[in-house]
This record gives C-alpha cells, structure tokens and sequence, in this order.
C-alpha cells in the first residue's frame, strides 16, 4: 500500500525476554513511494546507458545522487560512491546495462578495470565522485560508439569492430581483408567511400586519441604509453603524435590541450 513504510527487523534473544535497544536493526523510515521513486530512477539511468545517451545518463546520475541517496549521516555522499564495495555495485550495473547496449565486452572491460584503478588512488570523495562519473560516461560512450557502427557496410563494420578492439596489437591491411574474404585493394576503396580516411589513417587516430588520454590521466611514462597503443618504436610514436596533435607527447602532457 503507498505510505507503507518498510518492514522492521528485531533480533530477539529469547521468548520471553524484552528487547534489547542495541540490538535492534534501524528502521526505515521511507515511504513506499520513495522506493518506488528511487528503482524508477535507477531504472532510467540505466536504460539511458543502454541507449548510448551521454547528455542522458549525466543528468540521471546527478538527479539519482542529488535525491534518492542521500543520507544524514554522509551529507551528500552516495550510496554508491562511499567505498569500494558501493562502487563495485554501480560499476557491475553500469557493465551489464553497457553490454546489454552493444558496447564490446573488452572495451567494457577496459573501461571498468580503468575506473578500479582510479578508485583505489582516490583520497577524497569528490575525487572518488568524478572516477564513478568518468567511468559512467566512458561506458555509455563506448555504448553509442558501437551503435554507430549501424550506419555501415556489414565488412566495414566487421573490420572496425576488430580494429577497436585490437588496435594495441599489430594490425596489417591485409589481415583484414582475409578476415573479411576480400581483397586488400577493394577493402582500401570501401573503408576510404565509408569513412572519409584509409585503415591506416583510421588506425592511427584511434591510437593517439587514446595516447592523449593516457598522458592526460596517468603516470606512465611516454614509452610505456606508445608499447600500449600498438608502437613498439617509441620515437616513431612521438613523430605520429606530432603530427596529429602539432605537440611532442610530452609537451602535450605538460600543456592544457584538450582531447581531440
């Protein structure tokens, strides 16, 4: 019935004996409509990840912390986001509501273990409120990234699937075409009519879009970073970069240059 409050737990010690203030369970004191109010919300922030809406699950994300977890005792920290166990919980929703959307299980998974990583080196929680929210966009993009593979061919969709999935590895034109069973020259010609670019230019913006932000957000050094993206040369990596981004990465990370 609406106005129904939650069912109250108390731990009895025995039949006959009164009950012991300690050792009663809080009782909730929300309403059966605030229960209902707070799984629609969850529900629709997660519908908003499944549809790839960026804009979306922001404004969801907010309203859920600003009214459906706040608690007296942790002012305007969430549910969610006051410790690690919170966090797994959100993030296990937000993967499961990602996959359902069509976002690939590696890049989900990419995303997530990221997101731990970042967690773990949070000292605040306004810091550990912006690894929660990066995480949630990242997946919901990676979301919307997949679903725009629609707009393509069945084979150019295929080879963009493996390229986004496999561009740390080493990846030849003609891999691909053999996986697709087709020529090197005709994937060429279909890839440059779809996309506007080559496979190898394609190939290389992907590669230091994710360099950038690997200087952007973390300490590894800029080998490290170039091994990671797919360049085992790391000063081939540094003219590549430079081309795309007219900065060393180096520079690039010393500078306030936003992503591209």
């Amino acid at each position: 019935m609406p106005n129904t409050s939650d069912y109250s737990y108390r731990a009895l010690t025995g039949f006959h004996e009164e009950i012991k203030k300690k050792n009663l369970i809080q009782e909730s004191t929300r309403t059966y409509s605030q229960i209902i109010q707070r799984y629609e919300m969850e529900n629709f922030f997660l519908q908003k990840i499944t549809e790839g809406d960026v804009d979306g699950v922001k404004i969801a994300h907010e309203t859920m912390v600003s009214n459906f977890y706040l608690r007296e005792d942790k002012s305007a920290e969430t549910l969610y986001a006051t410790n690690s166990n919170g966090f797994a919980i959100l993030r296990t929703l937000a993967r499961k509501a990602a996959e359902d959307g069509g976002a690939a299980i590696v890049k989900i998974d990419e995303i997530t273990q990221e997101s731990i990583q970042k967690f773990d080196r949070a000292r605040t929680p306004s810091e550990t409120a912006i690894v929660q929210k990066d995480m949630l966009i990242a997946l919901t993009q990676a979301v919307s990234d997949a679903r725009s593979l629609d707009k393509y061919s069945p084979v150019i969709r295929k080879v963009l699937e493996y390229v986004n999935a496999n561009y740390t590895t080493t990846i030849l034109i003609h891999h691909l075409s053999k996986k697709c069973k087709i020529s090197p020259e005709y994937l060429a010609r279909l890839f440059k009519k779809e996309l506007g670019s080559t496979p190898t230019e394609y190939i290389t913006a992907l590669r230091t879009k994710k360099a950038a932000e690997l200087l952007k957000n973390s300490n590894l050094s800029v080998t490290d970073i170039a091994e990671y993206v797919g360049y085992s040369d790391s000063n081939y990596f540094v003219k590549v970069f430079k081309k795309h981004y007219g900065l060393t990465p180096s520079a690039f990370r010393r500078g306030n240059v936003s992503l591209q």
